[in-house]
């Protein structure tokens, strides 16, 4: 062969190479499924937008701490965290479904999983969670809900449980010589020698503003000793002769037995009034913990679960405020495979400790439910007895229905409102109650 002949061979050898070396470039930029999962090898990195639907710093702290371990193990991931105030949330995460900028994911109330789902925001989540190899160390009774899984598709994971309980001051109950309540008559009798208005001392703080009615559900569902919010005929127990008789008790609380503030206080002023000293007891559940310790310290107050009806059963309600909240991908998200790698991430034993632990709430894996800060600590153990006590029924609010938050937002809490002021009847208050569930079940069992 000619040296020229040689030079144009070696010419076409080294054009061919470099040609073979860009398209190993251009992989570096692609995107690879792996078990679920979105990586890129180098390059461009994936970026998912991560909303919480609370803005108090307690979130911001918990979630600025997982969201930094988890990119320092996932070079190639960027999160941005986004809290948004509790009272303008549900209306931001409307709005962003409706106009397809909603985030990746979500740490949402689980309320609300009915109403996104049914708007088409979110992304079913079957095939994460059948091949999820860890699901096993979770407890799956709270995975396996019936508003978590609707028309037989999945659309969230709880990273959380919480119930419905009474806190309150054990130094003043022990002043008046009065015990944990066996009864409703107790409870009610307790409130009343815990006041004395001329020392602005109260035996109970009310939450009438936002999130008024969904609080007070869980009251009238314990205090009519109800199993199941609709009876077999479809009718809802809210507005049984029991479930009146309790909405009087309750009412006439109002501005004898409570501040008269009370009225337009929401969470943060009802936490207040309770953490000053002003109320000896108030009805929450386990995430104002917190709040609690920062106001009045360790040791100072305590809970106690919703005593017996009068049929006989001790019933707590899995209701909007406490039940479950978790993790959600929305259809906007570009990443849903990166999503469910960072839900699987946040919701990991060492995680599900730190989250439980920091905001008060009982956590969804088995081994770290038998911490000893979940078997020791007196609020934990009263809250996790009622997950061992065969005695106490659990009852579940019809979370799965599209419409139970706008019923209570829209009618039920300015209609509350009306009763604590007396312009309209307890009567009158839970039909309309009765009405709009019973229709919204109706159209629900006939879609």
């Amino acid at each position: 062969m000619s040296r020229k002949a040689i030079c144009v061979l070696l010419i076409v050898l080294l054009v061919f190479s470099l040609t073979l070396s860009g398209c190993d470039n251009t992989k570096v930029n692609q995107t690879q499924k792996t078990d679920g999962t979105q990586q890129t090898s180098g390059g461009e990195k994936i970026k998912l937008d991560v909303w919480n639907c609370d803005s108090a710093p307690m979130y911001t702290d918990l979630f600025d701490e997982m969201l930094a371990d988890y990119m320092n193990q996932n070079q190639n991931v960027v999160v941005e965290y986004t809290g948004i105030p509790w009272d303008t949330s549900k209306q931001k995460f409307d709005t962003a479904i409706a106009t397809n900028t909603a985030p990746d994911l979500a740490y949402i109330v689980h309320s609300w999983v009915a109403s996104f789902a049914g708007m088409g925001g979110l992304v079913p989540m079957d095939n994460y969670f059948n091949n999820w190899k860890e699901k096993d160390e979770f407890d799956l009774r709270f995975f396996d809900l019936d508003y978590l899984i609707l028309d037989g598709v999945r659309y969230s994971v709880p990273c959380e449980m919480l119930y419905p309980v009474i806190w309150y001051r054990p130094d003043l109950y022990a002043e008046k010589n009065l015990s944990v309540p066996k009864d409703f008559d107790e409870f009610f009798g307790n409130i009343e020698k815990l006041t004395d208005k001329s020392k602005d001392q109260y035996g109970f703080t009310i939450r009438g503003g936002g999130g008024s009615t969904m609080m007070l559900e869980a009251f009238l569902i314990s205090y009519i000793g109800a199993d199941s919010y609709f009876d077999d005929s479809g009718q809802c127990v809210i507005d049984s002769p029991e479930g009146i008789e309790g909405m009087k008790r309750f009412a006439s609380m109002y501005n004898k037995y409570t501040p008269e503030s009370d009225i337009t206080n929401g969470y943060k002023e009802m936490v207040a009034v309770f953490g000053s000293g002003t109320a000896a007891s108030v009805m929450h559940n386990l995430t104002s913990l917190p709040m609690h310790k920062e106001n009045l310290g360790d040791g100072n107050f305590s809970t106690y679960t919703f005593p017996k009806a009068e049929n006989g059963k001790q019933v707590v309600c899995m209701c909007a405020v406490a039940g479950t909240a978790g993790y959600s991908i929305f259809k906007s998200s570009k990443n849903p495979d990166a999503a469910w790698d960072l839900i699987k991430f946040l919701i990991n034993k060492e995680n599900n400790y730190k989250w439980c632990s920091t905001l008060g709430v009982l956590p969804i894996n088995k081994s770290v439910l038998e911490e000893d800060l979940f078997t020791d600590d007196l609020i934990f153990r009263n809250a996790k007895e009622v997950l061992e006590n065969e005695n106490i029924t659990i009852t579940l609010s019809p979370l799965y229905l599209p419409d139970f938050d706008a019923i209570h937002v829209n009618l039920l809490e300015p209609a509350f409102q009306e009763v604590l002021t007396g312009k309209k009847t307890a009567e009158e208050f839970l039909h309309e109650w009765a009405e709009a569930f019973e229709k919204a079940e109706q159209e629900y069992r006939n879609k």
